[in-house]
């Protein structure tokens, strides 16, 4: 970065490069605000070489995105999410998996501020891209369900949120060869469905699978 700032006389896009990839390696040490900062200076290059956008502002859109919404600040979060959505779609194929992951990151966003109706409906709107994608399901398919299944819960939706959280555990049993904690807390979640409804017995059987695994 300091010799790409030396050598180039004006804004460019390698510059707008390093200064994100600086930022995701600041993000995976969870320094967030630091991680903002470049993706906010990488995100202002690219705006200035391409105000219309394109598919690499579209990540950088995210990871800031991705930062604040780590930062618990999902208000700020949710605006990016959409303009990287919209990116997305624009130019990526209507049925691309980055799209069903930004769906997915703006039901968890709006999941966060309790607007469960709104989240549903990113929700589904993801479950219907993986669908398309890999119609016998995949551990991303499998954690849209798992969140379908926990926004029902929150709507006090018992009988559907165990559904959802049951067709999410048929996949992560035939996608992990082994004992996962995902699969643990698949059945934590519907051992706490099956008690809400006062089917202790039940509920029970759960709990002790997702100890088992977790022992």
């Amino acid at each position: 970065l300091v010799i790409q700032e030396k050598y180039y006389q004006s804004p460019h896009i390698d510059i707008a490069n390093s200064l994100n990839r600086i930022g995701f390696a600041l993000y995976g040490q969870k320094k967030y605000d630091e991680a903002l900062e470049f993706y906010q200076r990488s995100l202002s290059i690219r705006e200035k070489l391409d105000p219309v956008g394109n598919i690499d502002m579209a990540t950088v859109l995210n990871n800031i995105a991705l930062a604040l919404y780590q930062k618990g600040n999902y208000d700020i979060a949710l605006p990016y999410y959409q303009r990287t959505l919209a990116l997305r779609e624009k130019y990526s194929e209507c049925s691309h998996d980055d799209i069903a992951d930004t769906l997915n990151r703006i039901g968890n966003t709006l999941y966060g501020r309790r607007r469960f109706d709104e989240a549903l409906e990113f929700y589904q709107r993801a479950l219907s891209v993986w669908e398309k994608l890999d119609p016998l399901g995949n551990i991303d398919s499998a954690t849209v369900l798992g969140n379908i299944g926990l926004t029902m819960y929150e709507k006090y939706d018992y009988d559907s949120a165990r559904l959802y959280y049951q067709r999410a555990l048929v996949i992560q049993e035939k996608c992990y060869q082994s004992p996962h904690i995902d699969i643990a807390n698949n059945f934590n979640r519907i051992g706490l469905t099956l008690y809400a409804q006062k089917n202790y017995d039940e509920a029970l059987e759960f709990y002790q699978r997702s100890l088992s695994i977790r022992e």
